[in-house]
């Protein structure tokens, strides 16, 4: 399915915004989402960071793929085209036209493979629509 592409305007390789978000958040869901987004950033060499709405967003230059935000009950790790993954678990949550996300609380007995699993395809996903457009 062709669907227009989401940009943003500046993405780097490493945000120091992003360092001061962790600092900034209650802890220790902070640190739940900055374990994710570290494996979020290492699934590919070409990846690259930015603060967007608020919170750390991954990209494929400047395009971008996947986030994490943290609240004081939860952190969500979300995909920018997550309506599109196959998601046989249902693990996602949301019902808007492309956005999904993963809810962790601290009683979440999520599978970190299927996570895992998810960010991996949410990367190649968004590889093909770029290589598509």
């Amino acid at each position: 399915m062709q669907i227009a592409l989401f940009e943003l305007n500046n993405s780097h390789d490493f945000d120091p915004e992003i360092a001061e978000w962790w600092e900034i958040k209650p802890r220790p869901l902070s640190d739940v989402a900055k374990r994710w987004f570290q494996k979020i950033k290492r699934c590919a060499p070409d990846i690259r960071e930015t603060i967007h709405d608020g919170f750390p967003a991954a990209c494929i230059d400047t395009f971008p793929f996947a986030y994490v935000d943290s609240f004081k009950s939860h952190v969500n790790i979300g995909f920018y085209y997550g309506a599109f993954l196959p998601d046989p678990e249902k693990i996602l949550i949301g019902t808007g036209k492309r956005m999904r996300h993963v809810k962790l609380t601290f009683d979440s007995k999520i599978n970190e493979y299927l996570l895992e699993t998810l960010i991996e395809e949410s990367y190649k996903d968004l590889k093909l629509r770029l290589i598509k457009s």
